[in-house]
């Protein structure tokens, strides 16, 4: 449902807000951040990087993001379960499988 899937977006979204609006720092955390991002090669707070970038991200946005960070990653997948109850052809679909045997699995 479309409608539940904007909701729960809209309220992680204001979650992430909130706990980057509630960072607290002191003397040490600030100095050491700021080294650390330098060191990275950053000229501005990746927090602040981010807050503001939160504030005018939509949906829409957030999905094509996903949808190309799935693309170009590899997964390895994992099925335990009864063959007799798993279709081939249903795996085959997310890729290459190999069945193996509990001995290859647990080591005994």
């Amino acid at each position: 449902d479309i409608k539940s899937v904007e909701e729960n977006f809209l309220l992680a979204k204001e979650a992430s807000i909130k706990q980057l609006q509630v960072v607290k720092k002191d003397e040490i955390d600030i100095t050491d951040d700021f080294l650390a991002n330098h060191r990275l090669g950053f000229d501005e707070d990746p927090e602040k990087i981010a807050y503001e970038k939160l504030l005018n991200l939509q949906l829409a946005e957030y999905l094509d993001f996903i949808k190309k960070m799935i693309q170009i990653s590899k997964f390895n997948v994992t099925v335990i379960g009864d063959k007799n109850r798993i279709r081939p052809s249903d795996l085959s679909n997310l890729g290459q499988f190999k069945e193996l045997k509990p001995e290859q699995i647990i080591g005994h």
